[in-house]
């Protein structure tokens, strides 16, 4: 049984953070993020997503899920770069 997975993101730098291997790997492998947590380290701002592997039973509307949370990512991802950046 696989676990969960924390991937980093970087919000001050979301196209390399979007596009590192690790997180396209599980979304392509149809994880799903169950959770996100902001935090900080040394004054940048990073998002903690917590991913899990797919259920064991898939059904058909499970394929588009990658998509679909791939774009709420990045929407979610620029809106919190924009608010940090915002009050900075």
């Amino acid at each position: 049984m696989a676990t969960n997975a924390i991937i980093r993101i970087d919000l001050l730098n979301l196209e390399q953070s979007i596009n590192q291997p690790q997180l396209l790997s599980l979304l392509e492998k149809k994880w799903m993020i169950i959770s996100s947590v902001p935090v900080s380290d040394n004054d940048t701002p990073y998002l903690l997503l917590i991913m899990s592997p797919p259920p064991e039973e898939e059904n058909s509307d499970y394929l588009f899920y990658p998509r679909i949370i791939l774009v709420f990512l990045f929407v979610l991802i620029s809106e919190l770069a924009y608010m940090i950046i915002r009050n900075l």
